[in-house]
Order: structure tokens, then C-alpha cells, then sequence
């Protein structure tokens, strides 16, 4: 633990410095990859993984390459065809009841291989599926508009660590675009209330259509400024969670427009906002209540030390061991770095507040 909140800042220019150019160096060997997943019910989430080399931006091929239609996956590989009639979301839905299983992620593997994709079973998500190759996105919409959600892997292994149950209260306090709010609702079999927060109200408006696309009838946007207390939500919530602004140090690698705008300076303007919602966000969970804190970024001063910080001053809250996606053991924080794990920059860490 770092001796004062001050020093620990001092410390951000040069690991930020190093740990870029390692970043950086490691993601130019690596060849572009992309990934998308599937879900359960009425939500089948997707997500898509774009290497960024060289400066460019996501592939123009993924919106570009032939249209497939994806159809009933009980159909004879020679119904499957540009032409064929696309199944209904009620359908889908129909055959794919509860969470997602193996033999479920085993049917779309083949179906998409069987319509010219290059696809295999993510190894971090059970609900994921990395693609080499895909259909145009405006096909996947047109052909299944209620049935995925683009997002990347790191991003999809927040919703299981927060482990919300059907009926619950789970408050999102930095929602926008709403993935991991109609994700949430998804584990929860759209039973209960999740409410999707955002400070800017034409964010709301993409987390309404998002949740309204998927069919998430739980996912309610509402419009808050994390930072200042609502004193009706005290103790209320079951789960919150925080998925907080930051750096964005994680996701350089398919945002190459950032690497050139981030600067040391504005490295410092992030904990202190990041702690300030986190204590704002620990007072709306129940006694006995769980709160997970995630970012898209491998700075520890928005991470690992300021988790410490937040524990030093609210002695009533305790981290939560959860399973390592990947490994299957048990930890009570998960870093993870592009140039180690081939998917986004991310920290996800789970709290508990004592009873």
C-alpha cells in the first residue's frame, strides 16, 4: 500500500510509460482477431475483438464481406443459404431456454461454420464465440435483431462475477451503452429490476434502444450523476455495479486515435473521481449486499490501489473471492493485460458489505 494518496500519483508517469511501450510492441507481433458471443434467451450477446494494427481502424470487412442469413439451427446444411427465410427471434428464443450451454455454443459453431464463418468457442466466456471471419453486421441484425450485443470478452466476464439472481434490485451506476446492464438482465431471466444509470441524457437513449432491442423489459435508464447521493436508494440494491470511468489504457489496441491523446497529466484526473463514486455507489447496497468494480484500463492507481484505498476507509466492506474465467481458480481481483491474454485491458474486483 502506498504511504498517501498524493505519492501514489507520483508513480503513474513511468509505469504508465513502460508498460505502453510493452503494450504496444507485444500488439504489432499479434495478427488481427475478432470475437463475438453468444447468450441465452431472449438475449444472445455478441462481441467483437478487433486487433488494431498499424494505426487502422476496426477491419472494414466485417461490415462488407457477402450477406448470410443466419436460419433454424435444426435445418439441413442446404437450407442454410442466402436466400433462406430467417428464423424468428421468438424462435431462438424457443430453443434456447435458461443459460447458455455447451451444446448450444457447440449448434451456433456449426451453423455459422456451415454459413462460410471461421469460428471456435471462446476461452474465457462460456458465452463466447471468437470469429476469424463473419457474415456483414447488417446481416446479423436483419437476421437475428433481438439476439446479440457486440461487445469484447473482458467485458462480458463482469455481469457472472456480479452474479445477480432472478427478482433482484441491481443498480448499474455508469451504464452507457447498457451491455453489461442487458447482460445482468439476461442472467437474471429479465426477472427483477435493473436500473442503467448515465449522466448524460442522450446517453439514455442508447441503453433504452439497446435493452428494447434485446428485449430486456427489466433494464430501466434513468438518468443520475454518480456522484451525488439519492437518498431513497439507500440500502436498496442487492448488486451494484460500478464500471467506472477511466484511462481506457486497456482498449489502445482498437482504438489507435487514443494512443495519441492520452497524456501523463490526465492520468491523475481519474482516482479521485473513480473513489468518489465508489463510496457514493457503496451506500445503496443492502447489508450482506455485493458490489463489483471494473475498468478498461491497466493503471493500479485505478485499480488494485484504489480498491485498497476505498477498503482503508470503509472497514465494513471486504473483497470477494470469485472464479478465474480461465483458470478456475479462485481470486480476489482479475488484471488483465492485452499483450498476455489476447483480449482488452480490464480489472474487475468484487466487495462485499458486511452484515
Amino acid at each position: 500500500m502506498r504511504d498517501s494518496w498524493d505519492n501514489m500519483f507520483e508513480e503513474v508517469p513511468a509505469s504508465f510509460e513502460a508498460r505502453m511501450k510493452e503494450t504496444l510492441s507485444a500488439l504489432e507481433e499479434k495478427p488481427k482477431i475478432r470475437r463475438f458471443r453468444f447468450g441465452t434467451g431472449a438475449l444472445v450477446a455478441a462481441a467483437l475483438l478487433v486487433a488494431v494494427l498499424g494505426g487502422t481502424a476496426l477491419a472494414t470487412d466485417f461490415f462488407g464481406l457477402k450477406s448470410l442469413t443466419v436460419t433454424d439451427p435444426n435445418a439441413s446444411p442446404a437450407a442454410v443459404s442466402a436466400t433462406a427465410e430467417p428464423v424468428s427471434s421468438k424462435a431462438i428464443a424457443e430453443k434456447m431456454p435458461g443459460r447458455i450451454s455447451s451444446a448450444t455454443i457447440r449448434n451456433e459453431l456449426a451453423d455459422l461454420t456451415e454459413m462460410g464463418a471461421q469460428v471456435h468457442a471462446s476461452e474465457w466466456s462460456p458465452y463466447g464465440i471468437v470469429a476469424e471471419h463473419l457474415p456483414s453486421l447488417h446481416t446479423l441484425l436483419a437476421a437475428l435483431p433481438q439476439h446479440f450485443y457486440i461487445q469484447d470478452e473482458s467485458s462480458m466476464l463482469v455481469a457472472p462475477v456480479l452474479a445477480p439472481q432472478p427478482g433482484m434490485r441491481v443498480l448499474d451506476m455508469c451504464s452507457a451503452p447498457g451491455g453489461k446492464a442487458t447482460h445482468v438482465a439476461q442472467l437474471m431471466q429479465d426477472k427483477g429490476e435493473v436500473i442503467a444509470c448515465d449522466i448524460h441524457e442522450h446517453k439514455l437513449e442508447l441503453i433504452a434502444e439497446n435493452a428494447a432491442r434485446l428485449g430486456m423489459k427489466s433494464v430501466k435508464a434513468l438518468q443520475n450523476d454518480a456522484l451525488q447521493l439519492r437518498s431513497e436508494w439507500l440500502g436498496v440494491f442487492d448488486r451494484v455495479l460500478v464500471d467506472a470511468p477511466c484511462s481506457g489504457l486497456g482498449v489502445l489496441r482498437r482504438r489507435a486515435e487514443a494512443r495519441w491523446r492520452k497524456q501523463r497529466k490526465d492520468l491523475k484526473l481519474f482516482p479521485p473521481l473513480q473513489l468518489a463514486i465508489l463510496k457514493n455507489a457503496a451506500q445503496y447496497v443492502k447489508d450482506g449486499g455485493t458490489m463489483v468494480y471494473s475498468t478498461c484500463t491497466i493503471e493500479q492507481s485505478e485499480n488494485h490501489y484504489l480498491v485498497e484505498e476505498f477498503l482503508t476507509q470503509h472497514p465494513e466492506w471486504q473483497r470477494v473471492e470469485f472464479t478465474h474465467p480461465l483458470t478456475g481458480e479462485q481470486v480476489q481481483e482479475l488484471q488483465l493485460l492485452p499483450q498476455n491474454d489476447g483480449i482488452d485491458g480490464f480489472y474487475i474486483c468484487k466487495l462485499m458489505k458486511k452484515q
